[in-house]
């Protein structure tokens, strides 16, 4: 019971010292200035070089100058930074210049700290979260299931640090998003590494009975890699201008939330922005679908993609990468139909990116999860929003990201409840 406690108490500190980092990044890289490579003024630069060189500035935000007081620009000691306890020592104000500290840098402190503890508590005490794959049972009605084979920390503490790090992710993302509607690219990409790269440690061929891998048949990890190649080629196509951007002068204006400072677009012309990336998806698209087909099809084709799909380190990497795909392809689907029916931007892009990344570390199942509970999860959100602020323009990058903490604990149970409907409806259209 002693090393329970020492566990508790290690996951709040480290809570709160991650929650002050975060506090570092919502101030640093919120602000709408081209000199910090993000929410940049006017028509987008997609290069490869500008986004690169956004990453870079975000990263050097963050790094210089050390912290200090945003009124009197004084460097703070040491004693001023200790998470929550620094504040209240201060009794909220600067120690140079008496200036008020907002309160909102202790209650982020403690609430990652209390988070980090509840998420372990949920998945290490009561048996919550992800599912081991194979792991059945029967229920009263002769209906098989999978069941939680429950999580243990000397085990599954590095998937635990992913779900962590995915949490402290799109906190800071849902922050900035809720006050500028812009998600910084760099945040979803470092949970996107995160995914990919913890993966390809974690899930690895043979231990399939884990909870939380990724892993994935042959078959998806060829049409994975196949739509990678043609992202890359998509991507590409876009620099040279054989396939035209969307939105290249500017994303849309958005009447009643302080981004109103775009241009206006009809409903034709959003039509018209949304095939442009319907255009660049194609081609990842088709050459997902004749890699599906070659290895069901071409003689040697799928006994190539198991191996492929045992090669360790590939292996976890590529159910990641296809999580991340599915997660994306889900926001970035609903924003094209969306923005098509409404005639105005259903969705940023940059939800697509924070799927994606939630899809890395999460999965295919937990990034479809995430996705549909994800309008609940938000859903106190958007009622407080409403009847506080008026708004009505509502960013959905913190609904996604309160869905992908959910589904962290709950995915297992969602998988148990609707897994015998799942089951019928693939013996259905099987036929057995």
């Amino acid at each position: 019971m002693a090393m329970e406690w020492t566990i508790l108490i290690f996951l709040f500190v480290l809570g709160a010292c991650i929650g002050s980092f975060l506090n570092v990044v919502v101030f640093r890289l919120m602000p709408v200035s081209p000199e910090v490579g993000i929410n940049e003024v006017g028509p987008p630069d997609y290069s490869l070089r500008a986004m690169l060189m956004g990453v870079w500035y975000d990263l050097r935000a963050l790094i210089y100058p050390p912290s200090t007081c945003p009124n009197c620009n004084t460097r703070l000691a040491a004693r001023d930074n200790i998470p929550v306890l620094g504040w209240i020592l201060l009794k909220g104000k600067c120690r140079y210049c008496k200036t008020a500290i907002s309160v909102q840098y202790p209650i982020i402190e403690a609430l990652v700290g209390v988070l980090f503890v509840v998420m372990y508590v949920l998945l290490f005490w009561f048996g919550f979260g992800p599912c081991a794959p194979g792991v059945e049972s029967v229920n009263r009605f002769g209906e098989a299931i999978i069941v939680p084979a429950g999580m243990q920390i000397a085990r599954d503490w590095p998937m635990l640090m992913m779900y962590l790090l995915m949490t402290s992710g799109v906190i800071a993302a849902s922050v900035i998003d809720a006050r500028t509607f812009m998600i910084p690219l760099s945040i979803t990409w470092f949970v996107a590494a995160v995914g990919i790269v913890g993966h390809a440690i974690v899930s690895v061929p043979g231990q399939a009975e884990l909870p939380g891998n990724v892993l994935v048949g042959g078959a998806i990890a060829l049409m994975t890699l196949a739509f990678v190649v043609g992202w890359i080629v998509s991507l590409a196509l876009l620099q040279w201008g054989v396939i035209p951007r969307s939105f290249a002068m500017g994303e849309p204006a958005m009447p009643g939330t302080d981004n109103h400072s775009g241009p206006t677009y009809s409903r034709g012309q959003v039509t018209t922005e949304m095939l442009k990336e319907s255009a660049f998806l194609a081609l990842p698209l088709l050459l997902s679908a004749i890699a599906g087909w070659a290895a069901l099809r071409v003689p040697g084709a799928l006994e190539w993609a198991n191996q492929l799909a045992a090669t360790p380190i590939l292996a976890g990497a590529c159910g990641a990468l296809f999580g991340g795909i599915v997660g994306g392809l889900l926001v970035w689907l609903t924003r094209i139909l969306g923005s098509i029916a409404f005639g105005k931007e259903a969705m940023g892009l940059g939800d697509v990116h924070l799927q994606f990344g939630i899809g890395a570390v999460l999965g295919a199942w937990g990034a479809t999860v995430s996705f549909f509970i994800a309008p609940f999860a938000g859903i106190l959100i958007a009622v407080y929003l409403l009847l506080f602020s008026g708004r009505r323009h509502l960013p959905f990058g913190p609904y996604l990201s309160g869905g992908a903490i959910v589904t962290v604990v709950l995915s297992c149970l969602i998988w148990q409840r609707l897994s015998p409907g799942l089951e019928g409806l693939r013996l259905m259209v099987g036929g057995s």
